[in-house]
């Protein structure tokens, strides 16, 4: 039995309150001591008990002696992530002030400028949505299974955006995999996390039983779920919420979430981008770091096309300063040559390329014969598309490599050349305005002969 001391009207008012609120937002005092985390995560639990969407916000990090907390490793902090909580205090009907007496006490300075964000000291644009950030965080804060796909014949960024987002997601306890449908290359099979990879193409069954019993999947570095091949079914058939995290045009409609932005240079950086909106900063470790920035760079040629946007360095500094070695990953991507893959390519350029002057184009043919003559494997002509483009007046290169039943068509131009729609009307694919890939299904003679056909069409855009 309680004595009783808090007014009877304003407790009236405070359960009228409660009623009529859904998302609630619990602030504490800066340097939260144990009144402050207590009193905070007890409230927060609480509310979550009779259905509301409570989340604790506090002004910095919290001592390590009190992450023992029930909830402790959910809250929010304004230091690491002000961008993500000016979003929810925006977004919430009713704001718990604890264990403090007036506004100086949580020490919130809000750093406003239209259309940017300070996340620690980076300073970048904002470009996801607001409500798309704040749905993506409910669904990760109510999954503990989380699978995250990528595209076939997976690149750098689609391998890097993967691994990087996994590790991120394993930091904040969740039980993550990656799924891909085919055999990574092998020159990326550095990076931290690579060896953890399920292959549906040899674990058909087990991806199976995994989508099943996920609650969330996300789709990265892909736009429609072809592009994942066989997988598709499996994933399309999942009873798990589906996100999208893509740089790629007209993303298709099938995910609960899409942060489609194809202005932007990879899909890595918008897992970056996203992390941190999310609050999550602390999730990027020099290990997710290191993936999401061979993502960038690969997709970037490094950082030679589709990278003169600011942030995208102020993104790489950061990346430094969490603890990449940036030197190291370009080593590892580009010095990793076989003596087979150095005479592939030294074959490639002396025996099958092309120059068209007249129409500013340059074409490479393999066919299946001859990769075989030098034990190709998957990875081995990678970049040889953009050699052709080291030639002054060359604009644009085309690169036909022969598969078992179809020719993989790889494109890169210079300026504002648009391979992609090339690649989108007469290859079945598509892609970025310098970089773009397709699928031609008929023989590596009719392929080229198509290329044949298309270059005079195609000079208009010179």
């Amino acid at each position: 039995m309680l004595n009783r001391i808090i007014n009877a009207e304003s407790i009236l008012k405070l359960g009228d309150l409660i009623a009529g609120s859904r998302n609630i937002l619990i602030t504490c005092h800066l340097s939260p001591d144990g009144d402050a985390m207590g009193s905070s995560l007890g409230l927060c639990m609480a509310l979550k008990n009779i259905g509301k969407k409570a989340k604790v916000v506090v002004p910095d990090t919290p001592p390590k002696y009190l992450m023992f907390l029930p909830g402790a490793t959910d809250i929010v902090v304004y230091s690491r992530s002000q961008h993500y909580v000016e979003r929810l205090f925006a977004s919430s009907e009713l704001v718990f002030c604890l264990d403090y007496n007036e506004p100086k006490r949580i020490d919130l300075c809000v750093i406003k400028r239209e259309d940017t964000t300070f996340f620690c000291g980076i300073m970048l644009n904002r470009i996801i949505n607001a409500e798309s950030i704040l749905k993506l965080g409910d669904l990760i804060a109510g999954s503990r299974n989380i699978l995250i796909t990528c595209h076939l014949s997976p690149d750098g960024d689609a391998m890097g955006s993967s691994l990087g987002l996994c590790m991120a997601l394993k930091n904040i306890g969740k039980k993550a995999k990656v799924v891909v449908p085919d055999t990574p290359p092998k020159y990326l099979m550095f990076l931290p996390g690579a060896t953890d990879i399920v292959v549906y193409s040899r674990s058909q069954h087990y991806v199976e039983r995994l989508f099943a019993s996920s609650e969330l999947v996300f789709c990265l570095d892909y736009n429609e779920p072809k592009r994942i091949d066989l997988v598709a079914d499996a994933m399309l058939a999942s009873p798990a919420k589906k996100v999208m995290i893509d740089h790629h045009l007209n993303p298709a409609d099938f995910p609960d979430v899409v942060i489609s932005h194809p202005e932007e240079s990879s899909t890595s950086v918008l897992v970056y981008r996203t992390l941190l909106d999310l609050g999550l900063g602390d999730a990027i470790t020099a290990d997710v770091a290191e993936c999401l920035y061979t993502g960038m760079m690969t997709d970037t040629g490094n950082f030679s096309y589709n990278s003169n946007d600011p942030d995208l360095y102020e993104v790489i500094a950061d990346m430094v300063r969490r603890g990449i070695n940036k030197d190291f990953i370009y080593r590892k991507v580009y010095f990793s040559n076989s003596y087979n893959r150095l005479r592939l390519n030294g074959y490639a350029l002396v025996e099958k390329f092309e120059v068209f002057p007249e129409h500013k184009a340059a074409l490479i043919t393999l066919t299946r014969e001859e990769m075989n003559r030098f034990q190709y494997q998957k990875g081995d002509t990678e970049d040889l598309v953009n050699k052709p483009l080291t030639i002054p007046d060359i604009t644009y290169s085309v690169f036909l490599r022969e598969e078992s039943d179809y020719v993989k068509v790889s494109t890169r131009s210079k300026g504002d050349f648009p391979v992609n729609l090339m690649c989108k009307e007469h290859f079945n694919g598509g892609g970025h305005l310098n970089a773009a890939g397709g699928e031609f299904y008929g023989t590596i003679e009719e392929a080229v002969e198509r290329f044949h056909m298309l270059m005079p069409l195609f000079d208009q855009y010179l």
